[in-house]
C-alpha cells in the first residue's frame, strides 16, 4: 500500500491520522494516543481486520527508520501490539518486510540497557508483549531466521545487567527459550552465540550474560542436547574446527562448563573423550588430561563412577610418555584425595609409580601433592600405609635419569674435560663444558628441590600435627618425621644439612615458642630419635660451634694481612654450598663490616656466647634490613641469609637451660607431673635428658655459667640412680673447660663436692688443672681411658653371684634386675664373656672361679659353652690347673663328660678350656685326651646318640694337639670317618623323618637327619685334622680329592640319586667350606689342584641361593684373615669374578660389598708396607696385589661350563659381564691404576696356553677370548693411557697358565666376533692384543698361524723366570714396563 494512500487507512476511534508530515511532536502525541488503543485490543479471531491497512501504513520504512528515537519505540510497541491481536496471521506476509520488521524489534529491544531511562517502561512493553505472543516465531519460516535469531541472541546477552530486576531477565528468557524448543534447527552460529557466554573471557567479565546463558542452556536442554553432540562429534572425532566459530578453539573449556551448566547435554559426549586421550597428539592428550581431571577431581563429582571406563583410561595417562602429560595428571591427585575417598586407591596406586618416574618434575609434583593433601587434612594421608612412605622415599631423592645419567657418570665427566676438551678448542670448548655444567646442575638442582620440599613437607605436617596441644591420634603414628628429617644430615650435599638446620629450628623446636615449651619440645625430640638421628643432631650442633668460631675469628681479623684474610674468608665459605661462588659475597660482607660499624656490632652481639636467643634473632633481623631487598635475584642478601642461620643461636640460652635442667632434674626424681607433661617414662626422660644436656654443654657452654643451673646440676650427683653422676660430672667437665668453675663462682657455690670427685691424687700432682696446663690435660685424657673403674674382685664376686641366681630361676633376681631370669641369663654370660677377655686377671680369684664351674651342672644347655668360653679366656691369662689344682680336679670330669657326651658345642668349648688350662702341663694333658678319645672310639657309629658330638670334640683334640695322637687319629679318619661315615650312606631317606619337603633345595640343619649332619661335622673335623697338621701333604691331596668329589657330584657322594636336595646342598657347601679352611694353611693348603680350584669356583654359581651366598661369606672371610699369611691366597679372589652373572640382586649386592672391602685391606696393607720400604715387601706384592684377580679369574672364566664357544655372542657378553664385575673396582676407584701393567698381564696371558688342557685348541681359545674381553674393557673404561711405573712386574701363575711351546710365540689376534671387538685408541703405538684398529684391521686379524692362531715376532726380552714360593704360583717377568709386550 502507498505512502500516500491514507484515504483507505481506518484508524480506531479516539486516533487521529498518522502521516508523513506532521512535526515530531505532534506525530509522537498521535503515536501514543494509537499504542494506547492498540495495546486495549484483545485477540478476537477475525475482528479488527478494518485495521490491517493501519498495520501496513506503520510498518512503512519511513518510520521504521524516522529520525527520532520515541517515535521508533512507539512504533515498535504499535508494531508488537499488531503482532499481539492479529496472531498467530500476522498482516505482514511479505518474507523481507517481517525480516526488516524484526530486525526493527531487535534494535528498538536494545534500549533495555539502560533502565534508568524514562522511556524504560515502554521498552519493557515490548519485550513482555513479544515473549507474551512469542512474536519471533514468525522468522521460523524466514530463511534468514538463524541470522536474525543471532543478532536477537547477541543483543540480549549484550544488553543484559546487574541493574535489570528478575523480571525483565524473565522475559528475556522467555523471548529466547522458544527460538531454541520450537525451531527445527538450532545453527552452529547460533549455538556460538549462546555458548560463548558462559567462556571466559565473557564468564569473568558479563556475569549476567553468563547467567542468562546458563538458564537458557538448562531450560532447552533437550532441544539442545543433538546440536550440541553434533558439535563435539564434528570437532573432537572428525577433527574439523570451523574457524569463525569461537568455541572450536575452547572445546575443552565448554565441555567443562557444560558439565557444571547441565551435564545431562554431554552423556554422549564424555565418552568419546576416552579416543582423546588415546590419541597420538600429544596437545590433543593434554588437553582432554586437563579437562578430565578438572572434571573427575572436582568436589561431589560422580563421573568416574557414571563413567568407569573413562576413569580406566584416564588412570592410564599416568603413564603418558610425555612428561607434561604425567605432571598435569600428578598435579590433580591432591584434588582426588581430598574430595573423592572412592578414588583414593587408584591415585595412591599411580603415584607410587610416579614417585619413581625418571623426570624430577614429576616426582617433584607427587611430593607436593600428597605434602598438600597432609596440609589441609592429614587424616586422608594417615589412612594410607603408602602416601607419607613416597615422600619418605623422595627425602633421599637422587635419581639420574636417561642421557643425564650418562652425562654425571664419572667416566664421561672425565672424558668431557679430556678428550673433548683437547678436541674442542677456544670458546666452542669453553660453550661445551658451560651447557654441560649448566644441565648438570639444574638437574642436581632439582634433585635437591625434590628432596627439600619431601623434608619441608614432612616438617611443616609434624610442626603442624605434632607441635599443637591437641594432637589427632591418627598423627602420632608421624613421630618417624623427626628421624627422617635429621637423617637428612647424612647427605653429603651442603644445601641439604642446610635445610636440616633450618627445619631443626622451625618446625622441630620452633624458636619461636616460649622457652620451656621450647625445651619440652627439643627434650621429646631427642629422648624419642633413633640412634641415626641423634648422631645427626649432635653433628649439627658441632658443625654450628665450628661455623661461628670461623665467623667469630674472620669478625677478629681487623688487622690481617691478605692472605691470611683470604684464608679465613675461604675457611668461612666452605660452611656453604658453591664455596668458590659463595666466598665472593663473604669478601662483599667482610669490606661492607669494615665500612659499617653498626652492622659489625649487631654480627657481635649475635655471636657472643651469653646472647640470648630473642637477642639473636633480633640481630639477624635487623642485620638482614641493612643487606637490600629479600629477592631471589639479591645473592647477597640470600647468601649472609644462609650463613646467619647457621651461625644464629636461636634454640639454647639461660632461661631455656634453667627450664631444662628443671625439667630433667624431676625427671630424676621421677616426678609423674614431667612424664605426664613429656608423654615420656621418667627414666627414658631422665637418661635421654642428661645426654642432651651434654651435647649442648659441648655447644654452649656459656649459657651454663649460671648459679642458678649449676646449682641444678650438682644436686643431682646425690641422685640414687648410679648412671646419672657420671653424666652430670661429664657435663660440668665441658662447662669447665670453656672457663674453669673455680676462678668463676662466688663462694657460695658448694665446690668441695665437685673437686673430691675430679681431681684424683695423681691429677694433684700435675700441675694447675687449667686450659693452658696440657701436661695436665693429656695425662687426664690418657688416665681417663687406661684406668679400671668398673670391674674389679668384689665386682665380679657380685656379678658372678647374680648371675649364677639367674641361671638358677632365683626370682629376688628377676625382680631386682625388673627383668625374665632367662634373659638376665643370658645377657649376664655374655656381659662375664667379655670382661673375661678385658679383664682375665680380675677373674683369677677361688670364689669366682667356683660359682663358674658351678654353673657347669646347669640344666639348661646353653649356659656350659658360654662358661667354659668364659674359663677359656681366664686360662689363656694363667692356666688354672696350674694355679687351682682343686678346682681343675672338679674342672676335668665336667669336660670330660662334655667331650664325650654333651651338645656339640659344649663337646667344642669342652677341648678348647681343657687345652688351655693344662697347656703347661703335658702329661695329664695327653692323659685326659687319652681317655676322651678312647670313649669316642667307641662312639664312632650311627647307632650311638653321640657320634656328631665325638666328631666335633675329636676335631678340635688334633687341631690343638696333632701330634700327640697322630698314628691313632688317622686310623679314626680313614676307617671310622672316611670309609663307614662319608663313603657309605648307612640309613636309608625313609628312614629320616623331617617336616621338610624333600624337593626343597635348602632346609635348616634341625631338619637334616642325623647321618647327614655327623657327615657335615666329619668333613669339619678333616679339615682341622689339617689344619693341625700343617704339612702331611700327601693327607692334604689326598682329602682335596675326596673334598672335591663331594663338590663334583653335588653333595651325593656315592650318585644314589635317593638324597634329598637340601641335604646334598649342606653337604657340598661344607666340603666348599672345610676346602677354603685348609687353603688358609700354608703347606697342606697349597695342594690344590688347578682342576681342583676351579670345580670349587662353582659353588659361588650354586643352584641354590643359600649354598651361594653362605660360600661367599667363608670365601669372604677366608681373604679377609691374618693378611697376608694367615688368609686365603690370592688365587681366590679370582672367583669372586663368577658373582658377575649372580641373579639375586642381594647377593650379587653381598657378594660386591666383600669383594670391595677386600680389595680395600689389601690395598690398605699394601700401602702400610711400601711405606716401610725394603726389597722383601716388594717382594710380597704379587701375592697381595687385588689387581692380579684378572690373572685367576681368566681361568676360572674360562672353564665355566656355560661357556662352550667363542663365537656366541650371548656367552662372551656374560663373560664380559664377569670381568667387569672385579675390573671396576680396579679401574674406576684405583688412584694406582696403571694401563700398561694390566696391557701387560693381559698380553702375557694370551701368550700362554691353558694349563689344564693345553693341548685342547677350544679351551685355548676360550681363554684367549677372555684375554681379549679383559683388553677390551680396559681399553673402553681406561680415561689414561699413560704407561706409568707400577709397583710389581706382570706374573703369570704357572699352576693355570702353561708356556707355548715356541718361546718366540706373540699372540696378537682376535678371538671374538667382530661386534665384541674393541677399536685401539688412535694415539697408541704399540700392538695391542685382541684389538682392531679402524685403518688396519684387516691386516692384524688376517695374521693368524697354526699355532693357535697367533704370529711369530721376537719379543724384545725373554719372558720367563719363576719364584720358588710354590704358595705364589707366579711366574715372573724380568722385562721393564715400557718393554712389556711386543714391539
Amino acid at each position: 500500500m502507498g505512502r500516500g494512500d491514507n484515504l483507505t487507512i481506518l484508524y480506531p476511534p479516539g486516533c487521529r491520522e498518522i502521516t508523513e508530515d506532521l512535526s515530531p511532536d505532534e506525530l509522537i502525541r498521535r503515536l501514543k494516543t494509537l499504542a494506547h488503543t492498540l495495546q486495549s485490543m484483545g485477540q478476537d479471531d477475525g475482528a479488527y481486520q478494518e485495521y490491517i491497512p493501519l498495520a501496513m501504513h506503520i510498518a512503512d520504512d519511513y518510520f521504521l527508520s524516522y529520525s527520532s528515537r520515541d517515535v521508533q519505540l512507539l512504533i515498535a510497541c504499535c508494531i508488537a501490539d499488531v503482532l499481539r491481536v492479529y496472531a498467530p496471521e500476522a498482516p505482514y506476509k511479505d518474507p523481507q518486510q517481517v525480516k526488516n520488521l524484526f530486525l526493527f524489534l531487535i534494535r528498538q529491544l536494545g534500549g533495555l540497557k539502560d533502565p534508568k531511562d524514562p522511556a524504560f517502561k515502554r521498552y519493557f512493553y515490548l519485550l513482555e508483549n513479544l515473549a507474551y505472543v512469542k512474536s519471533f516465531n514468525m522468522c521460523f519460516e524466514l530463511e534468514d531466521s538463524q541470522e536474525i535469531f543471532c543478532k536477537l541472541f547477541k543483543l540480549m546477552f549484550s544488553i543484559v545487567n546487574d541493574e535489570h530486576s528478575g523480571k525483565v531477565k524473565s522475559f528475556m528468557l522467555d523471548v529466547l527459550s522458544p527460538l531454541i524448543n520450537e525451531s527445527d534447527v538450532v545453527s552452529n552460529e547460533l549455538l556460538d552465540c549462546i555458548l560463548t557466554n558462559i567462556l571466559e573471557p565473557c564468564k569473568s567479565q558479563r556475569k549476567n550474560a553468563c547467567q542468562l546463558a546458563k538458564d537458557l542452556i538448562i531450560k532447552c536442554a533437550d532441544t539442545l542436547e543433538p546440536y550440541i553432540q553434533g558439535f563435539f562429534n564434528h570437532v573432537l572425532i572428525m577433527g574439523r574446527e570451523e574457524k569463525n566459530l569461537s568455541i572450536s578453539q575452547k572445546v575443552y573449556d565448554l565441555i567443562y562448563e557444560l558439565n557444571h551448566i547441565c551435564p545431562s547435554v554431554l552423556l554422549a559426549v564424555l565418552p568419546q573423550l576416552e579416543f582423546k586421550l588415546k590419541s597420538s597428539d600429544e596437545e590433543e592428550r593434554y588437553g582432554s588430561v586437563s579437562l578430565l581431571a578438572r572434571m573427575f577431581s572436582e568436589k561431589d563429582s560422580s563421573l568416574a563412577i557414571n563413567h568407569k571406563q573413562l576413569w580406566i583410561a584416564f588412570l592410564g595417562r599416568f603413564n603418558d610418555i610425555s612428561t607434561k602429560i604425567r605432571t598435569k595428571c600428578v598435579q590433580y591427585s591432591m584434588h582426588f584425595l581430598i574430595n573423592h575417598p572412592l578414588l583414593r586407591k587408584d591415585i595412591t596406586d599411580t603415584l607410587k609409580m610416579r614417585q619413581h618416574d625418571s623426570e624430577e618434575t614429576v616426582r617433584y609434583e607427587v611430593v607436593m601433592a600428597i605434602v598438600t593433601t597432609a596440609k589441609r587434612d592429614f587424616g586422608i594421608v594417615a589412612e594410607s600405609d603408602d602416601l607419607l612412605e613416597f615422600v619418605k622415599e623422595r627425602t633421599l631423592d637422587k635419581r639420574v635419569s636417561g642421557r643425564l645419567g650418562k652425562r654425571v657418570s664419572g667416566r664421561l665427566g672425565k672424558r668431557v674435560s679430556g678428550r673433548l676438551g683437547r678436541r674442542v678448542s677456544g670458546r666452542l670448548g669453553k660453550r661445551v663444558s658451560g651447557r654441560l655444567g649448566r644441565r648438570v646442575s639444574g638437574r642436581l638442582g632439582k634433585r635437591f628441590k625434590i628432596r627439600k620440599e619431601a623434608m619441608c613437607g614432612l616438617a611443616m605436617i609434624y610442626k603442624k600435627h605434632m607441635n599443637n596441644g591437641d594432637v589427632p591420634p591418627d598423627a602420632r603414628h608421624i613421630t618417624w618425621i623427626r628421624d627422617k628429617i635429621l637423617h637428612g644430615y647424612y647427605m653429603t650435599s651442603m644445601d641439604d644439612r642446610l635445610l636440616v638446620e633450618r627445619l631443626v629450628n622451625t618446625c622441630l623446636v620452633p624458636y619461636q615458642l616460649a622457652p620451656e615449651e621450647r625445651m619440652s619440645k627439643l627434650l621429646q625430640m631427642f629422648a624419642s630419635i633413633d640412634e641415626n638421628a641423634s648422631k645427626a643432631f649432635i653433628e649439627l650442633q658441632k658443625n654450628q660451634v665450628a661455623v661461628r668460631r670461623c665467623l667469630t675469628d674472620l669478625l677478629a681479623s681487623s688487622t690481617a694481612e691478605e692472605p691470611e684474610l683470604a684464608s679465613k674468608l675461604s675457611a668461612v665459605a666452605r660452611f656453604l654450598p658453591d664455596p668458590l661462588k659463595v666466598q665472593e659475597y663473604i669478601r662483599k660482607l667482610w669490606d661492607h663490616l669494615s665500612t659499617d660499624s653498626e652492622l659489625l656490632g649487631l654480627f657481635e652481639a649475635m655471636l657472643s656466647p651469653h646472647a640470648s636467643c630473642r637477642d639473636s634473632v633480633d640481630a639477624v633481623t635487623q642485620i638482614l634490613k641493612k643487606l637490600g631487598q629479600p629477592v631471589m635475584t639479591n645473592l647477597y642478601y640470600n647468601t649472609i641469609k644462609m650463613l646467619l642461620e647457621r651461625v644464629s643461636n636461636v634454640m639454647v640460652d639461660h632461661a631455656a637451660l634453667s627450664c631444662l635442667t628443671a625439667m630433667i632434674k624431676k625427671a630424676v626424681m621421677e616426678d609423674p607431673e614431667v612424664s605426664d607433661f613429656l608423654a615420656l617414662p621418667n627414666d627414658i626422660a631422665a637418661e635421654k635428658g642428661l645426654r642432651l644436656l651434654f651435647v649442648l654443654s659441648f655447644v654452649y657452654p656459656s649459657h651454663f655459667m649460671h648459679e642458678d643451673i649449676l646449682q641444678c646440676l650438682v644436686s643431682l650427683l646425690d641422685s640414687s640412680n648410679s648412671s646419672v653422676p657420671p653424666m652430670v660430672l661429664s657435663i660440668i667437665t665441658y662447662i669447665g673447660k670453656c672457663k674453669p668453675i673455680d676462678h668463676y663462682y662466688v663462694p657460695s657455690f658448694p665446690k668441695t663436692k665437685l673437686v673430691a670427685m675430679l681431681n684424683t691424687q695423681i691429677l694433684k700432682k700435675l700441675g694447675q688443672p687449667v686450659m693452658t696446663n696440657l701436661y695436665y690435660n693429656t695425662i687426664k685424657m690418657l688416665l681417663e681411658r687406661v684406668s679400671n673403674v668398673m670391674v674389679d674382685h668384689a665386682a665380679l664376686s657380685c656379678l658372678t653371684a647374680m648371675i649364677k641366681k639367674a641361671v638358677m630361676e632365683d626370682p629376688e633376681v628377676s625382680d631386682f634386675l625388673a627383668l625374665p631370669n632367662d634373659i638376665a641369663a643370658e645377657k649376664g654370660l655374655r656381659l662375664l664373656f667379655v670382661l673375661s677377655f678385658v679383664y682375665p686377671s680380675h677373674f683369677m680369684h677361688e670364689d669366682i672361679l667356683q660359682c663358674l664351674v658351678s654353673l657347669l651342672d646347669s640344666s639348661n644347655s646353653s649356659v656350659p659353652p658360654m662358661v667354659l668360653s668364659i674359663i677359656t679366656y681366664i686360662g689363656k691369662c694363667k692356666p688354672i690347673g696350674e694355679s687351682f689344682p682343686g678346682l681343675a680336679s672338679e674342672l676335668v670330669p665336667l669336660c670330660e663328660q662334655f667331650a664325650v657326651s654333651g651338645t656339640t658345642k659344649q663337646g667344642k668349648h669342652a677341648v678348647r678350656c681343657l687345652f688351655v688350662n693344662f697347656s703347661l702341663q703335658d702329661s695329664q694333658l695327653h692323659q685326659i685326651f687319652s681317655k676322651i678319645i678312647e670313649k669316642i672310639r667307641e662312639q664312632l657309629t650311627l647307632e650311638s646318640p653321640h657320634f656328631r658330638t665325638s666328631v666335633v670334640s675329636l676335631g678340635h683334640i688334633v687341631y690343638n694337639i696333632p701330634d700327640k695322637f697322630l698314628v691313632q687319629v688317622k686310623n679314626i679318619v680313614s676307617r671310622k670317618i672316611v670309609k663307614e661315615l662319608l663313603m657309605r650312606n648307612q640309613k636309608t631317606p625313609t628312614s629320616t623323618t623331617t617336616s621338610s619337603n624333600d624337593e626343597d633345595e635348602w632346609a635348616e640343619e634341625e631338619l637334616l637327619c642325623e647321618e647327614s649332619l655327623i657327615k657335615i661335622e666329619g668333613l669339619k673335623m678333616m679339615a682341622r685334622w689339617l689344619l693341625g697338621l700343617k704339612d702331611d701333604i700327601l693327607s692334604a691331596q689326598k682329602t682335596f680329592r675326596m673334598l672335591n668329589a663331594f663338590i663334583l657330584h653335588r653333595g651325593d657322594l656315592l650318585e644314589t640319586g635317593t638324597m634329598p636336595p637340601y641335604e646334598m646342598a649342606h653337604l657340598r657347601l661344607a666340603a666348599g667350606a672345610s676346602m677354603l679352611k685348609i687353603c688358609e694353611q700354608k703347606g697342606v693348603g697349597d695342594q690344590f689342584t688347578a682342576e681342583q680350584f676351579i670345580n670349587l669356583s662353582r659353588l659361588i654359581n650354586d643352584s641354590c641361593s643359600e649354598v651361594r651366598m653362605r660360600f661367599s661369606v667363608k670365601l669372604h672371610k677366608g681373604l679377609a684373615r691374618g693378611i697376608p699369611l694367615k688368609c686365603l691366597p690370592l688365587d681366590f679372589m679370582g672367583f669372586y669374578a663368577l658373582a658377575g652373572i649372580e641373579k639375586d640382586k642381594q647377593i650379587r649386592n653381598s657378594i660386591k660389598q666383600y669383594m670391595i672391602a677386600d680389595i680395600n685391606k689389601r690395598r690398605e696393607y699394601i700401602k702400610s708396607i711400601t711405606m716401610s720400604g725394603g726389597e722383601r715387601a716388594y717382594n710380597q706384592l704379587p701375592h697381595i696385589m687385588p689387581d692380579y684377580m684378572l690373572v685367576f679369574a681368566v681361568p676360572v672364566l674360562t672353564h665355566h661350563p656355560a661357556f662352550t664357544s667363542v663365537t656366541d655372542v650371548a656367552q662372551l657378553t656374560m663373560i664380559r659381564q664377569c670381568l667387569w664385575f672385579i675390573l671396576e673396582p680396579l679401574i674406576t676407584k684405583n688412584d694406582a691404576y696403571c694401563f700398561g701393567f694390566y696391557k701387560a698381564l693381559i698380553e702375557q696371558m694370551k701368550n700362554h696356553k691353558d694349563a689344564l688342557k693345553p693341548e685342547d685348541e677350544v679351551t685355548n681359545h676360550k681363554m684367549w677370548a677372555v684375554c681379549d674381553l679383559a683388553m677390551g674393557l680396559i681399553l673402553s673404561k681406561t680415561v689414561s693411557f699413560e704407561m706409568k711405573e707400577f709397583p710389581s712386574e706382570p706374573r703369570i701363575p704357572p699352576m693355570y697358565f702353561k708356556k707355548h711351546d715356541d718361546p718366540d710365540f706373540v699372540n696378537v689376534m682376535s678371538y671374538l666376533p667382530e661386534e665384541l671387538q674393541v677399536t685401539a685408541p688412535k694415539k697408541t703405538t704399540k700392538t695391542l692384543t685382541g684389538v682392531t684398529r679402524k685403518v688396519d684391521a684387516e691386516g692384524v686379524n688376517g695374521n693368524s698361524s697354526s699355532a693357535g692362531g697367533g704370529t711369530k715376532k721376537r719379543p724384545q726380552e725373554s719372558l720367563t723366570s719363576t719364584t720358588s714360593n710354590k704358595r705364589s704360583k707366579f711366574s715372573s717377568s724380568s722385562s721393564a714396563m715400557d718393554q712389556v709386550g711386543p714391539s
